[in-house]
């Protein structure tokens, strides 16, 4: 990501830890589970199609991922949530 903006690892870790009093690899993770939460939520997304829009390799490294920082798989997630979308978007 530090090669992506243009700045150096260290400057981009020294940028996150004052503003967010995280280094990035710390917040990456964050990020994606937000972008996960909010897809399950607001789309239809299928746990696969969110998989690669999230730029997982693979779906099982997403459900991984998920269950780890959650303790649910997306399905339970999505299942429990309320506002889960009907739309098909």
């Amino acid at each position: 990501m530090a090669h992506q903006v243009g700045v150096s690892l260290a400057s981009l870790n020294s940028l996150c830890r004052q503003l967010a009093g995280q280094s990035a690899l710390q917040i990456l993770p964050q990020r994606l589970l937000l972008e996960a939460k909010r897809d399950l939520i607001y789309t239809r997304l299928t746990i696969n199609q969110l998989s690669d829009s999230l730029g997982f390799a693979e779906p099982a490294y997403f459900l991984r991922f998920f269950r780890r920082l959650t303790g649910l798989s997306p399905r339970e997630f999505r299942r429990r949530e309320p506002r889960a979308s009907t739309s098909t978007h």
